[in-house]
């Protein structure tokens, strides 16, 4: 019976065959190409124009194709093996198996591809009538017009109306002329496109963000999403080999919408044929990936010192950006912002909060060990155990031949049956602990370990008493 392994990268490039079948029929959207699946939550590109506003909106209400996409796939028998497995997978393949299997219940498409069935939609409005700057202005006009509006937060870097369409059934946080965070979703989206890992990997810690409560920047104290995305995206870019670059330092050609942000371009490589593909020498899975990056935060990353920097695609220090004094050298937790890399994305987050943060993370790297400690994985319990078969067997005839060529005749006589055992098991080829049966066997394998055991202990004293035996003859 030969076991069945989940690859995650392998899985997600069959996906992604498929998917790109299925966009060749669909419309290119307003950056050059097609989301994988229609529907969308945290994104859209509609845009409603007059003489003097524009609202461009990050969500659409279009019907989820993404899981006609997956059962249509599903027909194909290579398939099915690889989204129902059987039981015996490494842990972190089953890992990476269980968290694609929430990935597609709860995806949606997006125009940043982050999409979730609990997102909300970002608005921005793009207007010249200075009426709209003030968002209490804002909120009163949305209200007048059947809106319910849940909260304004005024004081925010990104000023917002955050509101609730009873008709839609949807909640959206509306902002003015924050055209930058337009750049922003189209970055997402394209180091989204880049690897196929990319996309399940945010929205499974963004998932995990919102279950713990640590996704509310504005008045939570914590990180807000898109910090929490860029954190993956730099992680991602510093694993070795990487598996995104930093699309800011391609060279390409200065998109139309470029502007200058503290002498800084806005403008970065969104080219698709140059860019895809870029992580395949890394071979992690997504489930290894996931336990890294609650290691990295946990343990690896140095709160006091060093700087996540998407636009570099490394960490940087704090002397490098000059946050080593200043407002910012109080910042417990440094995340530069891509486009205004003044801007620390970890300003939101106290030393309180970033040593909860910190906890945080230990407690998921805790919980994984403590999981893949309970996970009783036969391929993984074989490939240990069968590791040191031949080795013993091997120091097990070693000791016999030693002994026969120098004429010790007692232990030689003792450690013939052992050797004899071993010899007949080679040739019967059941020297090696096989996965589908060590269950069933498991018992008898356990007699004969205590054995052997309990034949070396008594051995090595009697090893020991002729040695001593023989050091005190010679004297």
């Amino acid at each position: 019976m030969n076991s069945t392994t989940v690859n995650n990268y392998h899985y997600s490039q069959h996906v992604q065959q498929h998917q790109q079948q299925v966009e060749e029929e669909e419309e290119y959207d307003d950056f050059g190409y097609s989301s994988p699946s229609s529907s969308a939550f945290e994104s859209c590109s509609s845009v409603l124009t007059d003489d003097s506003t524009v609202v461009s909106c990050t969500s659409s209400i279009k019907e989820d194709a993404l899981m006609e996409e997956y059962v249509s796939l599903n027909e194909s028998q290579d398939l099915n093996c690889l989204l129902y497995p059987s039981l015996t997978i490494p842990f972190h393949e089953s890992l990476s198996y269980n968290i694609l299997k929430l990935y597609q219940v709860r995806t949606k498409s997006s125009q940043n591809n982050l999409g979730t069935n609990q997102s909300d939609v970002d608005i921005c409005i793009s207007t010249s009538w200075n009426g709209l700057r003030c968002i209490k202005t804002l909120a009163n006009v949305l209200r007048k017009n059947g809106l319910q509006i849940v909260r304004t937060i005024p004081r925010a870097k990104v000023p917002i109306v955050k509101i609730w369409d009873p008709v839609l059934q949807l909640a959206c946080d509306l902002n003015v002329n924050n055209l930058l965070a337009l750049q922003n979703t189209r970055m997402i989206k394209t180091y989204v496109a880049i690897d196929p890992r990319v996309r399940p990997l945010i929205l499974i810690i963004k998932h995990w963000a919102k279950q713990r409560q640590l996704n509310d920047a504005a008045s939570g104290g914590t990180l807000s999403t898109y910090t929490w995305t860029c954190m993956v995206i730099n992680f991602l870019q510093t694993r070795y080999p990487p598996i995104l670059p930093n699309l800011h330092e391609i060279p390409h050609t200065l998109s139309n919408d470029n502007v200058q942000i503290n002498g800084m371009n806005s403008s970065f490589c969104d080219d698709l044929s140059k860019l895809v593909g870029f992580g395949r020498s890394n071979h992690e899975s997504l489930g290894g990936l996931l336990y890294a990056f609650f290691r990295k935060f946990a343990y690896e990353f140095d709160y006091a010192t060093q700087v996540i920097s998407v636009r570099s695609g490394k960490l940087l220090s704090r002397y490098e950006k000059g946050w080593n004094k200043g407002i910012e050298s109080k910042r417990a937790f440094c995340i530069e912002e891509p486009f205004d890399i003044r801007r620390n994305l970890g300003n939101s987050a106290d030393e309180t909060s970033v040593k909860g943060l910190k906890l945080e993370f230990e407690r998921a790297v805790i919980m994984f060990s403590d999981l893949e400690c309970d996970y009783i994985n036969p391929i993984d319990l074989c490939n240990k155990l069968n590791q040191f078969v031949l080795p013993e067997m091997g120091l097990q005839a070693f000791v016999f031949f030693i002994f026969l060529v120098t004429g010790h005749w007692v232990p030689m006589l003792i450690n013939l049956p052992v050797l004899a055992l071993n010899i007949r098991k080679v040739m019967n080829r059941q020297h090696m602990y096989d996965a589908t049966e060590i269950f069933r066997t498991l018992s008898k394998h356990k007699k004969e370990s205590f054995l052997k055991l309990g034949f070396y202990a008594l051995c090595f004293f009697f090893y020991l008493y002729k040695m001593i035996v023989s050091l005190i003859a010679s004297d």
